[in-house]
């Protein structure tokens, strides 16, 4: 069999992915004790009430009673597994168990004997034996025949063991968590029913009853685990032991014999559970009592010692129970820890709401500081507990700390979305030991929602950036200007002081290099018609009161809309804000006034940034891991065509851009860190930048415009200007020839123009010339 530790170590790892509720303080107390439920819950409860009214009374700490034994199982040093029990027989109303309302809360048990003088149970006969559990886990189980639930609890001082003398055998029923148990010299008594009989390393059994009443040796029970084949073992004296965690409205239902007379209900059971078994395996059924006597009887073989058993001889002595009644109950623990988040640029102290997106993280670190004697001691487990309501949609990693120089735990945390779906999860942070008497809160709640936050969006990075206040209120806390950025203001204030009625006009801001334009009046950027024939349903620098930019055909007037100036007379009544003048959305285009302008075929750079929730240097490095880039698709929503894009191609934008169930046909993607556009054509381009949904839950996009300079020509003009050019060249060179030659003329010993008879002068002269010779 695996060893306790790593049992328990599962054990742990199962219960921290589950959840549980919020914490609540509770409204009543009422201890449990073995001879009497104490007052009604009812009167508890007005009592209770009556408490909480009066502000200057103390708070009533103690718990609602519960009527399910306990079965410790799993105790390793400090920790221990407990499994609590439900009540055989038919549902009460009045039956209560522990809830998850009581995680954090302590339970105390105290271990009576009567007094040999007065007969009277005196609670601190045995005063070191009294335990102190700190209930740290809850969690429900289905799996175990008599169980309800299991919790995980810190051991202040341990549950007292009783030793049992004797051999003890143990029969697991195949398919099952019954057992049977044997004591072989002593018999068990009826005070034993509700007691746990502890196996160390292998298991623990709740005691039921008797099922053989005239064998009073053997008791059959609940184990605390299931057991898919036959097991059957011996543990040799003083290494068993009992444990009392039971009830007496358990013992009282179990041993209850019906009116007239008839079989306890522990003999019923048994009789059934044996019944649907031999129902089931039909011939191959063995009874459980057989088996279990040949387990015995290997034992004594084992031990080489004769079988006192042997021939159907059954012990006669009894077990001498010293321990005459049990006394515990569930109360609050007390206050013996603050709780704190360490300062945190996201999180606030009191809790909250925050939104992560598919790649976004959050960490953080809480501490704790004691602040008793208990909770100094606690210092050294692991405190924190969080509980995760949806580990579908949120992952949560965490990592315990203790400074023994500062003498506090911390526990850093990271939140992410695990991306199998979004959603919302309540992350809950307390510590073991939690109470409501502290004076501060118990613990830490927030609420994160896993999907992409309305208004989050791509933000564009041009090579001479705006400074940050370029935003106007838009929240980007993680922006850093660049030492060369532009003030908004002051491209505003460069943009009044020139008028742009008809033409764009450059913007000199400090004497530079003209970087920004200034849009026509009501300006529509080109189609690919021409630029005289705008076809864009923008309208750029809007103004109702003056003239259509280029409206000399039908199609630009049926084309043209307005927004925010709609149905307005005049550009003041359009609302346009400082920011809407320089936002590249298209819900202010018509607001739209300054526009980054670069030459026309010279390439630029630009990247594209989606800011996180947290800043990677605000991470807990240990956890956190960098996403190296986003991947975006760009399209112009203008409907032109007159550029180029470019980005280095990576094997990642390889897969996306040729896997069509990535990039749904929004294709192709490229590098948001450093892409080069080049601007073929002339006027406003209105760019569109989204991430694909492998980035994002939702729809995430981002808008920036550029103007290539109109001053820069283009195809048609360049070919005009080239022909007009080569004819003029052409031109002077044939009048340069022309003069050229007319001066050489001049100059030959003969002329051309005289005509004799219908003989060239030339002709005449030259003969003449050489009859001279």
């Amino acid at each position: 069999m695996a060893s306790p530790f790593l049992v328990l170590v599962a054990i742990l790892a199962h219960l921290h992915s589950s959840t549980s509720s919020q914490l609540a303080p509770q409204p009543s107390r009422i201890n449990r004790t073995s001879d009497g439920r104490g007052p009604e819950l009812k009167d508890a409860i007005l009592n209770a009430s009556l408490h909480q009214a009066d502000a200057g009374q103390e708070l009533n700490t103690t718990l609602p009673p519960t009527d399910g034994p306990l079965v410790p199982f799993l105790i390793e040093g400090g920790t221990t597994l407990l499994y609590e029990a439900v009540l055989s027989g038919e549902d009460d109303e009045e039956d209560s168990y522990i809830s998850p309302t009581y995680l954090g809360k302590q339970i105390t048990c105290e271990y009576t004997q009567p007094d040999p003088n007065t007969g009277l149970f005196d609670p601190k006969t045995y005063p070191d034996y009294n335990c102190n559990l700190y209930i740290r886990h809850i969690k429900p189980i289905s799996h175990l025949i008599g169980f309800r639930q299991m919790m995980l609890a810190s051991v202040i001082k341990p549950i007292a063991l009783i030793f049992c003398p004797t051999y003890a055998v143990i029969y697991l029923v195949p398919q099952s968590n019954v057992a049977l148990v044997m004591m072989t010299t002593l018999n068990y008594t009826e005070l034993q029913v509700g007691w746990t009989q502890w196996f160390p390393t292998f298991t623990a059994v709740l005691l039921q009853g008797f099922p053989y009443p005239e064998d009073h040796s053997i008791m059959w029970g609940y184990a605390t685990q299931f057991s898919y084949s036959e097991v059957g073992f011996s543990q040799d004296p003083h290494n068993n032991y009992f444990l009392d965690m039971s009830t007496k409205k358990y013992r009282e239902r179990r041993l209850r014999r019906p009116a007239g007379g008839g079989e306890n209900l522990d003999e019923v059971e048994w009789r059934e559970f044996v019944g649907r078994k031999k129902e089931m395996l039909g011939d191959e059924f063995v009874d459980p009592l057989e088996r279990l006597e040949e387990v015995a009887h290997r034992m004594y073989a084992k031990l080489n010692v004769s079988n006192p058993r042997a021939n159907g001889s059954r012990p006669s002595a009894e077990f001498e129970v010293q321990q005459k009644d049990t006394f515990w109950r569930i109360e609050d623990s007390g206050c013996h820890h603050r709780i704190e988040l360490v300062e945190n640029p996201v999180l606030k102290g009191d809790g909250g709401l925050v939104t992560l997106d598919l790649h976004d993280s959050i960490s953080f670190t809480i501490r704790a500081l004691p602040l008793t004697a208990i909770g100094r001691l606690s210092m050294y487990r692991p405190l924190f507990v969080i509980t995760n309501s949806h580990p579908e949609v949120l992952s949560v990693v965490k990592k315990h700390e203790y400074d023994s120089e500062a003498k506090i735990q911390t526990a850093k945390v990271m939140l992410s979305p695990t991306g199998k779906s979004i959603g919302t999860s309540n992350i809950t942070i307390r510590a073991t030991l939690s109470s409501i008497q502290c004076a501060g809160p118990n613990e830490l709640t927030y609420t994160v929602q896993v999907d992409h936050e309305k208004g989050r969006r791509l933000w564009v990075n041009f090579p001479i950036p705006i400074c940050k206040s370029g935003h106007f209120g838009r929240d980007r806390p993680w922006k850093e200007d660049k030492p060369y950025c532009i003030d908004p203001h002051v491209i505003l204030e460069a943009g009044n002081a020139v008028s742009s009625e008809s033409h764009p006009k450059k913007i000199h801001i400090q004497d530079s290099t003209p970087i920004f334009i200034k849009l026509p009046i009501n300006y529509r950027p080109p189609s690919i018609r021409g630029e005289e024939i705008p076809l864009s349903t923008h309208t750029y620098n809007a103004d109702p009161s003056k003239p259509a930019y280029h409206n000399y055909y039908h199609i630009t007037n049926d084309t043209r809309k307005l927004r925010k100036c709609n149905f307005r007379s005049n550009r003041s009544e359009c609302g346009c804000s400082d920011a809407d003048k320089l936002a590249d959305d298209p819900e202010v285009s018509d607001c739209k006034e300054m526009v980054y302008t670069v030459p026309r075929a010279k390439s630029f750079q630009v990247s594209l940034d989606y800011d996180p929730v947290m800043r990677e240097q605000d991470q807990i490095p240990e956890f956190f891991r960098p996403k190296d880039h986003f991947s975006v698709y760009i399209e112009e929503i203008n409907n032109r065509r007159e550029f180029t894009l470019y980005s280095q191609p990576t094997p990642l934008l390889d897969a996306i851009n040729s896997d069509v169930r990535l990039h749904e046909g929004r294709g192709p993607f490229y590098n948001a860190q450093n892409i080069t556009i080049t601007l073929h054509g002339t006027g406003l381009f209105h760019f569109k930048a989204g991430l694909g949904k492998f980035d994002s839950f939702g729809e995430v996009t981002g808008y920036f415009t550029v103007y290539s300079d109109s001053n820069e020509l283009n195809h048609i003009k360049l070919v005009v200007v080239m022909l007009l050019t080569i004819t003029f060249c052409f031109s002077l060179i044939f009048l340069g020839f022309m003069r050229v030659r007319k001066r050489l003329s001049s100059q030959l010993p003969f002329q051309t123009r005289e005509k004799t008879n219908g003989i060239r002068s030339s002709n005449l002269v030259y003969w003449k010339w050489i009859s001279n010779k």
